[in-house]
């Protein structure tokens, strides 16, 4: 593993920051034969999480499914910092960028980037999609270079989420204000608005847990059928709820971990 390797040059801050597992089968710099990479962005309610978090999901996928892995840092939201939307995606897409300029130097094929994210980060992971301006802003050709996203018990929704359980307002507001309409304009659910060409999207894999009791199911019901409506086929739209475990808890299961090399290797 490349541990705390920055994103981006310009400000040496930890939370600009990437590591990068590369799987052991993969000894030679062959392009044909290298692995795909997956990006992912941890979750924390965009105030909390490290990317060393899930290092134990994120070593064995890439083991298993030889897959690259970069786990993503961000900066995140505190009352004193004033940092809110959309810095977590602005940073997020400078990853993303930097993935898509290195595969020759680490190993793997940056033309097959694939997105993953659990909670907050599958919401940031979404965002990239639905708001394609904070990729395409960096280099308009990334997006051509995504083969799929798996959203993982995310949210996507925020006024939702916030009219789910009146506590979750002191997570929400220092990251994404009061105002309903920004709050809207920031969420995958409703973007893009109608002002704007609908997208259509990467392979999606959208897993919620029944088990989950902090982000209702209903974020990944209504997603899913936004990717449909957005005139995605159905058979690049998966909605999987069958993954066991509350919303952390999934993440130390095999299940999912077979569930994503399944996806990525399909798509």
């Amino acid at each position: 593993m490349y541990s705390d390797i920055f994103y981006l040059d310009s400000a040496r801050d930890p939370q600009h920051t990437l590591d990068l597992y590369i799987p052991p089968i993969n000894n030679n710099n062959n392009s044909v034969s290298r692995p795909p990479i997956l990006v992912f962005v941890h979750g924390g309610a965009w105030y909390s999480g490290d990317k060393k978090d899930n290092s134990d999901l994120l070593e064995k996928l890439s083991t298993i499914g030889n897959i690259a892995v970069a786990s993503v840092n961000y900066r995140l939201t505190s009352k004193e910092n004033g940092i809110k939307n959309p810095a977590h995606v602005q940073d997020a897409a400078a990853a993303v960028k930097w993935v898509s300029q290195n595969g020759d130097k680490y190993g793997y094929q940056e033309d097959k980037i694939y997105l993953s994210g659990h909670s907050a980060g599958g919401f940031i992971t979404a965002q990239l999609i639905f708001l394609p301006e904070y990729l395409g802003n960096l280099d308009p050709d990334i997006s051509n270079r995504l083969r799929g996203v798996i959203g993982i018990q995310g949210v996507y929704d925020i006024p939702n989420f916030l009219r789910s359980d009146e506590r979750y307002e002191q997570i929400v507001i220092p990251a994404f204000g009061e105002d309903e309409s920004l709050q809207r304009a920031a969420s995958p659910q409703y973007q893009p608005d109608s002002t704007k060409p609908k997208i259509i999207s990467p392979p999606y894999l959208i897993i919620h847990s029944l088990d989950d009791t902090l982000v209702r199911l209903d974020q990944a019901e209504n997603f899913y059928q936004h990717i449909l409506d957005q005139g995605a086929a159905t058979s690049n739209v998966q909605l999987e709820t069958s993954l066991k475990g509350d919303h952390y808890e999934i993440l130390k299961t095999d299940a999912l971990i077979h569930r994503m090399v399944q996806f990525i290797s399909n798509s």
